[in-house]
């Protein structure tokens, strides 16, 4: 698979795949728009969220979550630095929904708390394309089944 028009990451695996697999959405060619407007493509790029919490009991533990956010904007991007240092300063691993000064002390509690916010960020992401998806395919003549069984996904 090539790279994708501006993903100029230099980190490759060891056979010299990119590290993320990244697929243009070739169904859904917007009508109004020039076929030779490449800013206009629609790609689903993978993307991997890994959280842990690592401690010696309850009262001594440390939290790591490690988000890709390559091909997120920079007004979109996750920046700590930014998060951390704000007026209201956000939690980064809850995608900023609750503030650094209520932490939970519990680590299992907090580890669900981040993984429930990480998990409403994957569903939206779904949410988004299968919207995509259905204001495309509007036009077309659906089966019932299969439109109920797409609302239920979302």
């Amino acid at each position: 698979m090539e790279p994708l028009p501006g993903d100029f990451r230099v980190w490759k695996r060891r056979n010299g795949k990119p590290l993320r697999r990244s697929e243009e959405v070739i169904h859904l060619e917007a009508h109004d728009q020039p076929e030779d407007d490449e800013s206009m493509i629609d790609y689903i790029h993978e993307a991997q969220i890994s959280i842990m919490i690592a401690g010696i009991d309850d009262w001594f533990w440390t939290a790591y979550c490690f988000v890709d956010v390559y091909f997120k904007d920079e007004e979109n991007s996750e920046l700590v630095h930014r998060l951390s240092t704000s007026s209201r300063p956000m939690d980064p691993h809850t995608c900023s929904k609750y503030d650094l000064d209520r932490p939970i002390w519990n680590p299992r509690h907090y580890f669900l708390r981040i993984l429930a916010c990480r998990m409403e960020q994957v569903k939206q992401e779904w949410s988004n394309a299968v919207f995509q998806l259905f204001e495309e395919i509007e036009p077309c003549v659906i089966c019932p089944s299969l439109c109920r069984y797409f609302t239920d996904l979302a």
